[in-house]
């Protein structure tokens, strides 16, 4: 059950961080993007690219969980062309709801610019020190958090719930 569990909520995360929160395509406002506006926007800022990267990472974590899988069984899966062609078929009308196509547009104008195309190769790396940074704030305030409850004897000196003491027993009510 727990490696379900943990095999299921790394395919939703990756699913959630590439944009693929919609499973089904719904009605597009008017002055939206065409699908072929889209696409090329996609193909722009490399998508594909960034979803076999995701892919490659998701695999992994998967192949670790569920050892007893075969990894092209994995990969089929997660990684072939058929299933970045799906995802990225579902994304089309969540950017044609959220972008008009003078949007896109000017999307597109940008990103092919040269400071478009630095932000396309700059943002990987400024994303993975991001995080890197946010791992080590995140693990800084729960070791302060954990000994200034250690300190008020929340936490025992291991750092974790002392046992709970068990209550008496409630007696039985007299008639």
């Amino acid at each position: 059950m727990q490696f379900h569990k943990k095999v299921i909520v790394t395919a939703a995360l990756a699913a959630m961080s590439a944009g693929a929160v919609q499973a089904a395509p719904q009605a597009v406002d008017s002055g939206g993007a065409s699908a072929q506006q889209v696409r090329e926007l996609m193909d722009v800022v490399g998508l594909r690219r960034i979803l076999t990267q995701m892919d490659s990472v998701m695999v992994q974590q998967i192949e670790r969980v569920l050892p007893c899988v075969a990894a092209t069984t994995v990969e089929t899966s997660f990684s072939s062309t058929q299933a970045q062609d799906d995802i990225l078929n579902r994304m089309v009308p969540v950017y044609q709801r959220h972008f008009t196509s003078a949007d896109i547009q000017g999307l597109l104008t940008f990103y092919r610019s040269p400071l478009g195309q630095k932000v396309l190769r700059e943002m990987p790396a400024t994303m993975q020190e991001g995080m890197q940074i946010g791992r080590q704030w995140g693990q800084e305030r729960a070791q302060a958090m954990v000994a200034q409850l250690k300190q008020q004897g929340v936490l025992n000196s291991q750092g974790a719930c002392p046992a709970t003491q068990k209550q008496p027993a409630v007696p039985a009510p007299r008639h």
